[in-house]
């Protein structure tokens, strides 16, 4: 997997394993107020079974899923006629109305419920609690499921900067962190919104400007391409480089 936009995401079990992965290394630091709710609400109840490792196995399955149906869509997209996603063709304004889209998603007030239910899990887990391994399973789940209401712009936003650059997984990260555990959820689900709105300028207009977006050789206004250049010949003698008809004039001797 490139880290630029839009890149192949490669053969389907490692991507799944990647992604899966990944999802666990940007999700889970936010999912601590909904671990530590489970786990105390299971004590108090005196439940026997599940345990925090089924609670988090479930909320993996879900961006497992989703993982699955990133695949899928991929593959339909790039199916398409005219290779849609290239840089070259309309991959540029691809990214640009994706990152449009996740800025408007964070403005609305669809986005303010499912934050509300990710920072406040105590009325998910109460009515929907089941004892046991599958009932953490499943507890774990419908917890990933509002999780995933509540992110999957951010996670597209993700695709069309790269999905495995590294800079702007660290950008989502915080921004996620932010939203979930900072005491001022609305002001930092603006502030990404208005992130990812300059960001989306910035892609139509000068993506070669965009801090670590790696859009291939053919981004529109990128730099000009390095030329391997021949190191400049020096006289065996002295070692004071030569000009070029030095240098052919001493090859002909």
């Amino acid at each position: 997997m490139g880290m630029g936009p839009w890149s192949d995401l490669g053969a389907f079990w490692p991507f799944l394993a990647i992604w899966v992965a990944m999802m666990a290394a940007m999700m889970l630091p936010s999912t601590t107020p909904a671990a530590t709710l489970y786990r105390q609400l299971r004590d108090a109840r005196g439940a026997v079974g599940g345990g925090l490792p089924g609670f988090l196995a479930g909320y993996l399955l879900t961006w497992a899923a989703v993982g699955v149906a990133v695949f899928g869509l991929d593959l339909l997209v790039r199916s398409l006629p005219g290779e849609p996603l290239a840089w070259s063709g309309g991959g540029r304004w691809v990214a640009a109305g994706a990152l449009t889209v996740a800025a408007v998603w964070q403005a609305t007030p669809l986005k303010r419920r499912c934050l509300q239910r990710c920072r406040n899990p105590a009325g998910v887990l109460t009515r929907s609690w089941r004892d046991g391994i599958p009932g953490a399973v499943l507890l774990g789940a419908r917890t990933g499921g509002w999780c995933v209401a509540c992110c999957w712009a951010l996670m597209l936003a993700l695709l069309a900067l790269g999905v495995m650059n590294l800079l702007w997984m660290a950008v989502v990260t915080l921004v996620i962190a932010a939203e979930r555990l900072a005491p001022w959820p609305r002001a930092s689900a603006r502030t990404a919104a208005a992130l990812l709105a300059a960001m989306a300028i910035a892609v139509a207009a000068a993506p070669a400007r965009v801090p670590g977006l790696e859009a291939g050789g053919d981004m529109p206004g990128g730099a000009m391409p390095a030329m391997n250049v021949a190191p400049a010949a020096h006289d065996h003698v002295t070692g004071v480089p030569m000009s070029p008809a030095q240098d052919m004039t001493m090859g002909d001797g």
